[in-house]
């Protein structure tokens, strides 16, 4: 089970609102079953390969921002899951430590299942 390079993208379309983060992904089989799960975001996407779990990772990403902007619950959505402000009100992903200790569904699939861990570059609306 190898990720390939360059399949999985999402760029948030605003750029001159948007931030460039280098998240961590884990990918993982159950049964015939591809995930791809963000930590730090708590979204994941499946299918029967790589590039299909990518690809719904893809579309439950853009239905989380949509739906979120458009209840005015992003921020705090994030800042929930662990997410930071800095000084200059930008918005930084927890570290993989802090999500393990307050993450239950995280911690689950890190002890239980043969992963492999990637870093892909998002592009998200998280500057102030």
């Amino acid at each position: 089970m190898a990720l390939k390079k360059g399949v999985f993208n999402f760029v948030w379309d605003d750029s001159e609102k948007s931030h460039q983060f280098k998240l961590s992904f884990i990918l993982f089989q159950e049964d015939d079953t591809y995930i791809l799960y963000c930590p730090a975001l708590d979204l994941s996407g499946y299918g029967y390969s790589q590039i299909e779990a990518e690809e719904s990772f893809s579309i439950a990403l853009e239905e989380f921002i949509d739906h979120s902007f458009e209840k005015g619950t992003f921020y705090s959505e994030l800042l929930k899951i662990g997410w930071q402000k800095t000084e200059n009100s930008l918005l930084i992903p927890p570290p993989t430590d802090y999500i393990l200790r307050h993450n239950e569904h995280f911690r689950e699939i890190f002890n239980t299942h043969d992963l492999q861990k990637k870093d892909y570059e998002l592009k998200l609306p998280l500057a102030a």
